[in-house]
Order: structure tokens, then C-alpha cells, then sequence
């Protein structure tokens, strides 16, 4: 353990791995089953006090514990954690727990026929749509990027904890002043004891030795809390890494009794302030974060859970995501509600390495119950959550729940559902006790601090409602959902964008890692049943054929179903950077996938780097380039998120494809801090001087004087380009910062160049899918765990996938 009932069964060889081919169709009879996981254990006479708990920090979901034949627990909530006292059915010696999962489809089926009504869980891959009702992760039952694979398990770890006197169960910060001077902190501790103790508590940092306090309590047998204050001189704040240093305080708590050490906690905080901005203004409704007094641009993506197992997830893989977060210059995770809250290993991580985190309850999509017995699960779901995660300094918004809102105001759910009037007052009404009164309730009561950082339900402007434009933040689904062109992001910048994508497959070297040659049909069976989205692979092929005029074949589908997401989202951030301040936030969907197929993620499942994450990287950098072609006029602007001004060189030129100088134009300017500015304008006629514009591309440079950064811009439309063979060459080399791919291209302007290595293992080069200009040549770092050789290595650039035309 930790494990699943489908994991568990896969790593015996009891079934066929569900990712491979069509196999997760022939898995649905495991939902349907009851499933008991046993285990024998031995405790010595000395582990075997009068408190002994057994923790189990995550139960998917219905469950029945069982010690030594004796039911000590009745679970009904994943996202909860259990604490158990069980000194009095451990034995000294053999034990024996037992876990009996029950049928989740089962037990919400009853629920259903009890109520008579059946839930708007349109994404619910069922006809039953019963996953409503239960607390486990809600894409277990499918998603339009998921299968149906609905497990059962231990789902975190499960210990015994031996408390001979007494332990530190929590310890919580209320920063009641900070400044640049100095910081007054709070600590708020929980004490559970088992007797009537006279101790010391001793609070350390270790590593500001000149920060402390000991104070004197008294215990009393039970639950009790013991608040603390210090100072602070000159504190070191916590920031977002882009914006400075995410600095965390180690402290360390103490509690001494009679004469020896009788429990200890540690923690680490980050001090720093947070304020969500969300009121009226004269553009509609602000919406904006500000760190330490600071307005922040938010740049990211939504996280979806990360794999369908999420007991597969180790350390190495959370790092690796936040290592490709980092890389790709996010500053911000959205956890989105149809999944589940992560472990303490990605909060850690977020603190670390200074990411912040908007955090959805987990509800999505549809309505919920709203009894007693519904509301007080919940209920004690969200003040375990909340209790858990508040010390998080990552921490940036408690978000109520992910597009139910939307769903009341524009899906038509009584029309679908069959709901009465009377039925849906009742739907609605329970929504509002949930996410306007319990919820909101909670959050003050365990999370004060925070109180301020809570929204009930995103998006707050609805892009099927044009009236709500400027309300807070927006999903804007118009271009995937509503067959809109990528232009429709320009015109539809809302004041944060919270979701906005469009789908890709994976690369061919993920792609051989689920299917068979026989596969390798977009139409097949097999790539059908790994695009779970009903018309996608039909919207992906009309969206290539538009903007690229040719309908390919496999495996160039797959490349050029890349290249338009990353050149559709890029407009998009372009367009959300350019409104700062109207647009304080660009968060696409979706960073990941939680299996390997066709979705709307910028990293596939094994972890491969799409052309979008790639473009993300380019889009999200502090100091941007963006040229805005209306017409026949040009306007180059140039974006600053930094904290001071920036004083840059700008060169602007326009060149051949075969690399002849036609423009140039030079200039040195100052970029204000956390600001953008029209830095160049031409007209096309000017720049392109007697050549042919399909000839020809704009290449912007600037240089920081520590950085070079470059950008391309074409003056017509993919199919117009008179594209040529690039002959491109390419060279290994060892330099001083490690092993480098070096190409160049011979004779032509090469587009959109994907260099990959043919084999299985995953490799994200530092960069790709970028422009080659003839005389330019472009180094790129191969990973430093890696070994190729140049036998391995595959390049490819648009001109091989517009020869099918």
C-alpha cells in the first residue's frame, strides 16, 4: 500500500493494463464488485500503550475496517483522513486488518432509487450518472479527456502511531503584521494529551537561530490549544519565484515533560500577504491577486490529477511537474475540481519553489445533494482540507467549485434532466446551502485569514452569456466548444482567464506506447477510444485543414495537431498579457493528462513536452515580444512582468526565407516595471520593400544584456507561405554546459522544427518546434540524464507535413 483494486490487479497480472489499446473496456465489472485487502501485522509489548491510532490518510471510499475481527471504522469520504484510537483491540503480538471496499456504483445506485432523481453528471460515462453522491475523485466515472475507470482502494498511506503522552497535532499561523521591517506572528497550536501534563513548549527556526520562544502550559487530558506569539525583525518574505525569492522559515516545536522530550512537530511558513481582488469597477468586476502589496499577472495552466491511479504518483513525478512548471515560467496551478486534493509531497513543493495554488473544492460540473447526511460529510471534508492545507503559503484561493454556475445558467439542465420547477428550485437551493453558506462557513471558522481568498463558483462571466463580459474570470470555451477561430481570443479577453484550450494528440513516440501499427488510423478503433471527446479528432482535423490547407497522414496529424494548439493558445496569452491590467491572468487548459491520449494538455501522460508547452515556455517568459498585424500596419510590443524597469535593445528585420536582408531598424528602450509598451511600428509595404510578403518573416530581437530573446512573425496565413526544403543539418556536440544538438538550415527557412529521439525513453530537449533561419544556426540542450547518439535523433519541420497537400 498505498494501492487500488485496478492497479493492484494489473501489477499481478490479473488483467491487461488498461491503457494499452481498448483494454479499459473490458474493466467495468471491477466497479461492480466488493473488494477486502487484509494484512497481518506484529506490535511488541512496549508499541502496544494505552493510545495507539490507526491513521488512514486516504480510503476510496466505501469502507468497512475491521481489526482483529472487530469494525473500528465505517469510511464514506476519500478526500478525508481517518484517526482511529485502537489500543483497545491491538493485540502484543499477530494482528490482523481488514479493509473491505464496497461496490461504489452500488451504493449510489441506492441512493438514487431512494431519491428518485437523477443528478446533471453529464460527463458521468453511465446512463445511471450516479457519481454525484459519493466523495471520490469525480473523473473516475470519465471525463471528456478520461475512461471510465472507476477504482476502489487504499488510496494513501495507513500506520500505526504509538502517542505515549501527548502530540502536536497542529500548528497554524496567523501573521497578524507584516512588513519590510518586521513581522508579528501567532502560532496556534493543537494539543492532543493523553493525561495532565505540566511542560514547556520550546518554538525554534532552524535556520534563523536569532528566532524563538518558550512558554509554559499546562495540559489537560483531551484536545486543547495553546497560541504563542513572536517577532520577527526584518523578515525574509515569501514571493513567487518569478517575481523573488520563495523563502521559508523551518520551525520546530517542542514540548518538554518531565524532564525529557515528549512530542515534537516541524513545520515551515512562508511570510508573505495575499489579497484576491474581485469587486466592482469601472470595467465590470476586477479580478487580480496581489503578493505583499504587489499585483501579480498570473501565467499557468489548470493540473488535472495526474494519473488515473493516483497511488502511482512518487515524489520523482511531482517534481518532475513542477520542474516543467517552473521551466515553462507558470507562476500558478490551478487544482481543478473534478479531481482530487493533492498530497502534502505538491503543497511542499508549490512552497519550495514558490508556485501559487488556486484550489477548487473537489465538486465539478454538476449539482450535488444538499441532506443532512450529505452536508455533514462534506462538511467534514472541507474542515479536514482546509485544517491540512492552510499553512501553505503557495495557497491563493479557496475556489468553491468548477462551472456549476455555468451549468444552472446555460446548460439547459431542466430541459435535459426533466427536472419540475419545484425539482430544480430544490437542485439550486441545495447548491446555495453548500457553496454560499457551509462551505464559506468553514473556511472562517478554520482558514480566517483567508476568508477574503474564497470563490464560490468559477467562471464568474460566462462566455455563452456576452453580457457577463468583464464580470471577474471567465472559461472561454468559444473556440473549441464553440467552433470559433483562434482570433476569438483577441476579442474576448476577460478580466482573468481561468480555462481556455484546444486539443492535441500525443507525439508519435507516446503514441506507439499505447497502441499497435495497426493502430495508426485516426479513425481507428484504438485512437478513437483514447479521444474521449465525442467530435474531437473531427474538430482537430477541421481546424488543420483550415489553417494549413492539407488533411495528413498519421503521423503528421499528430505533429500538426501540436503546432495548432501551441500557435492558437499563443495567441490567446499574447492577447491576455497586452490587456494588463484589464486581464491580470492566463491559466490554459490543461498542464497534464491522466492517461495517454488525445486532450487538451500541453505535457502527455509519460511526461513528453508537447508543442504547446514548449510555446508556453516562449509566451510566458518575464520579458516578452508580441507583433500585432492589422492589416497592412504592424505595432511590435514588448511585455515587462518584472518588478523594475528594463532597459533593452530592439532590433526588428525582415528577412527572406533563403535569408536575404530587406529591413532593419534598431532602437534602445526603457520597459517599466509590470507593463507593456508599443515599442515599433511599420507598415507592410514599408518592411517588406518590393519583396513578396509570402516570402518573407519579421525577426524581433531583444537583448537584455544577459538574454537574448527572438521572435518570428509571418505576414499571411500558413497555406500562403512559399515554404521550401530547409536541408537541414544537425550535429552532437559536448560543450561546457553539457551535450548540445546544434542545427542549421542549409537553404531555407525551416518552420515549426520537432526534434525527437526515436525511442521509448522521454526526452524534453530546451527547446523545439521552433524557426530555423538560413545563417542562424540554433543550440539546443539535450537533458543531462539522457544518452543518444545521432542515429537516434528524428527532425522534422512544417514543410514535411504540407507536402501531403
Amino acid at each position: 500500500m498505498p494501492g487500488c483494486n485496478i492497479g493492484d490487479l494489473v501489477e499481478a497480472e490479473l488483467i491487461p493494463d488498461p491503457f494499452h489499446r481498448e483494454n479499459h473496456k473490458q474493466l467495468r465489472w471491477i466497479e461492480e464488485r466488493d473488494w477486502e485487502y487484509r494484512s497481518e501485522f506484529s506490535i511488541t509489548r512496549e508499541q502496544h500503550g494505552e493510545h495507539v491510532d490507526l491513521v488512514f490518510e486516504g480510503l476510496d471510499t466505501y469502507a468497512t475496517v475491521r481489526l482483529n475481527g472487530e469494525v473500528i471504522l465505517e469510511a464514506n469520504n476519500a478526500f478525508r483522513r481517518y484517526r482511529v484510537p485502537c489500543a483497545h483491540v491491538l493485540r502484543a503480538g499477530g494482528n490482523e486488518l481488514s479493509v473491505v471496499f464496497r461496490s461504489p456504483v452500488a451504493e449510489t445506485a441506492a441512493l438514487r432509487d431512494r431519491d428518485g432523481i437523477v443528478y446533471p453528471a453529464e460527463n458521468d460515462d453511465s446512463e445511471e450518472k450516479t457519481s454525484a453522491y459519493v466523495r471520490k475523485p469525480a473523473y473516475h466515472f470519465g471525463w471528456d479527456w478520461a475512461p471510465r475507470l472507476v477504482s476502489s482502494g487504499i488510496r494513501q498511506p495507513v500506520y500505526l502511531e504509538v502517542v505515549p503522552h501527548c502530540r502536536i497535532a497542529d500548528v497554524a499561523l496567523d501573521m497578524e503584521e507584516l512588513s519590510e521591517r518586521s513581522a508579528s506572528l501567532a502560532f496556534d497550536i493543537s494539543i492532543d494529551s493523553n493525561e495532565a501534563l505540566d511542560a514547556v513548549l520550546n518554538i525554534r527556526c532552524a535556520n534563523d537561530e536569532q528566532i524563538g520562544e518558550s512558554v509554559a502550559v499546562a495540559l489537560q487530558p483531551g484536545g486543547g490549544h495553546v497560541r504563542v506569539r513572536l517577532d520577527v525583525d526584518r523578515p525574509r518574505r515569501w514571493w513567487p519565484h518569478d517575481i523573488g525569492e520563495p523563502f521559508l522559515y523551518e520551525f520546530e516545536f517542542e514540548i518538554l515533560a518531565r524532564g525529557e522530550t515528549v512530542a515534537t512537530f516541524e513545520r515551515r511558513f512562508g511570510l508573505r500577504t495575499i489579497e484576491f481582488v474581485n469587486d466592482p469597477d469601472a470595467h465590470g468586476r476586477a479580478f487580480f491577486f496581489r503578493v505583499n502589496g504587489v499585483p501579480v499577472f498570473m501565467k499557468g495552466a489548470n493540473y488535472i490529477p495526474p494519473d488515473m491511479f493516483l497511488d502511482r504518483m512518487t515524489r520523482e513525478r511531482y517534481e518532475r511537474i513542477f520542474r516543467d512548471a517552473i521551466d515553462a515560467n507558470f507562476n500558478m496551478l490551478r487544482i481543478w475540481g473534478g479531481g482530487a486534493y493533492e498530497t502534502e509531497t505538491f503543497y511542499d513543493l508549490a512552497d519550495e519553489l514558490g508556485v501559487l495554488v488556486w484550489q477548487d473544492f473537489m465538486f465539478a460540473n454538476t449539482l450535488y445533494p444538499a441532506d443532512d447526511e450529505f452536508v455533514d460529510n462534506v462538511s467534514g471534508e472541507v474542515a479536514d482540507v482546509v485544517r491540512r492545507l492552510r499553512h501553505h503559503a503557495s495557497l491563493a484561493l479557496w475556489c468553491g467549485n468548477n462551472e456549476i454556475e455555468m451549468g444552472i445558467e446555460c446548460w439547459e439542465w431542466p430541459r435535459k434532466f426533466g427536472y419540475t420547477d419545484a425539482q430544480f428550485l430544490a437542485l439550486t437551493s441545495g447548491y446555495e446551502r453548500l457553496f454560499l453558506d457551509v462551505i464559506p462557513a468553514l473556511i472562517e471558522a478554520h482558514d480566517p485569514a483567508r476568508s477574503d481568498c474564497y470563490l464560490a463558483s468559477s467562471p464568474q462571466s460566462m462566455w455563452e452569456r456576452p453580457a457577463t463580459k468583464g464580470q471577474g474570470n471567465c472559461h472561454y470555451w468559444g473556440v473549441w466548444h464553440g467552433g470559433e477561430d483562434f482570433s476569438a481570443y483577441r476579442d474576448n479577453v476577460p478580466r482573468f482567464m481561468t480555462e481556455f484550450g484546444f486539443q492535441s494528440l500525443p507525439a508519435m513516440v507516446s503514441t506507439r506506447k499505447f497502441s499497435e501499427p495497426g493502430d495508426w488510423d485516426i479513425d481507428s478503433p484504438v485512437m478513437r477510444a483514447h479521444q474521449r471527446h465525442p467530435t474531437g479528432n473531427a474538430r482537430i482535423a477541421d481546424a488543420i485543414k483550415t489553417h494549413f490547407g492539407v488533411v495528413p497522414g498519421f503521423e503528421h496529424f499528430l505533429y500538426l495537431s501540436q503546432v495548432l494548439q501551441a500557435e492558437g493558445l499563443r495567441i490567446g496569452i499574447e492577447a491576455h498579457r497586452l490587456a494588463r491590467p484589464y486581464c491580470m491572468g492566463s491559466l490554459y487548459w490543461q498542464l497534464n493528462d491522466a492517461w495517454p491520449g488525445a486532450s487538451w494538455s500541453g505535457i502527455d501522460y509519460y511526461g513528453q513536452w508537447k508543442a504547446l508547452h514548449y510555446q508556453a515556455r516562449r509566451s510566458f517568459a518575464a520579458t516578452e515580444l508580441s507583433v500585432d498585424q492589422d492589416g497592412r500596419q504592424l505595432d511590435l510590443h514588448v511585455i515587462n512582468d518584472r518588478m523594475a524597469e528594463r532597459s533593452v535593445s530592439l532590433s526588428v528585420s525582415v528577412r527572406t526565407f533563403s535569408g536575404e536582408p530587406v529591413f532593419r531598424h534598431e532602437a534602445d528602450i526603457v520597459v517599466p516595471a509590470g507593463a507593456n509598451i508599443r515599442a515599433w511600428s511599420g507598415s507592410l509595404d514599408a518592411v517588406t520593400a518590393g519583396s513578396r510578403p509570402e516570402d518573407c518573416v519579421l525577426v524581433a530581437t531583444l537583448d537584455t544584456g544577459g538574454e537574448r530573446i527572438t521572435r518570428h512573425h509571418y505576414f499571411c496565413e500558413h497555406p500562403k507561405l512559399r515554404l521550401r526544403e530547409p536541408n537541414i543539418a544537425a550535429d552532437l556536440a559536448v560543450t561546457a554546459s553539457g551535450r548540445t544538438v546544434r542545427l542549421e538550415a542549409m537553404s531555407s527557412l525551416a518552420r515549426f522544427v520537432h526534434v525527437w529521439v526515436d525511442s521509448a525513453e522521454v526526452v524534453n530537449f530546451s527547446d523545439n518546434f521552433f524557426d530555423l533561419l538560413p545563417g542562424r544556426p540554433v543550440e539546443i540542450r539535450v537533458p543531462p540524464d539522457v544518452s543518444i547518439d545521432r542515429s537516434a535523433l528524428r527532425i522534422s519541420s512544417l514543410i514535411d507535413a504540407l507536402s501531403e497537400r
